[in-house]
This record gives C-alpha cells, structure tokens and sequence, in this order.
C-alpha cells in the first residue's frame, strides 16, 4: 500500500468511528425525549 492509500484508510475508519460516536450521542438523547413524552403523557391520562 502506498502512503495515500494508508492515508484514506485511516480517514475513512475515521469517519466511521465518528459516525458510530454521533449516532449513539443522538440514540441516547432520542431515549431521553421519549421517556420525557412518556412522563408527560401518563400525567396527562391520569388527570383526564
């Protein structure tokens, strides 16, 4: 493998680790709304 070859690996596993990081940053904050809207809704069922 060439120098440049080597250097474009390493960028696109780069990426891909930064994807997965960003994905569970936002799976977990998708988590949190929905407990909160969970919250919120038996709340609201149970005053009705």
């Amino acid at each position: 493998m060439t120098k440049e070859n080597l250097q474009l690996d390493n960028d696109s596993k780069r990426t891909v680790y930064e994807l997965s990081g960003k994905e569970q940053q936002s799976g977990a904050l998708v988590k949190i709304i929905l407990k909160d809207v969970n919250q919120f809704l038996r709340i609201n069922l149970r005053d009705h």
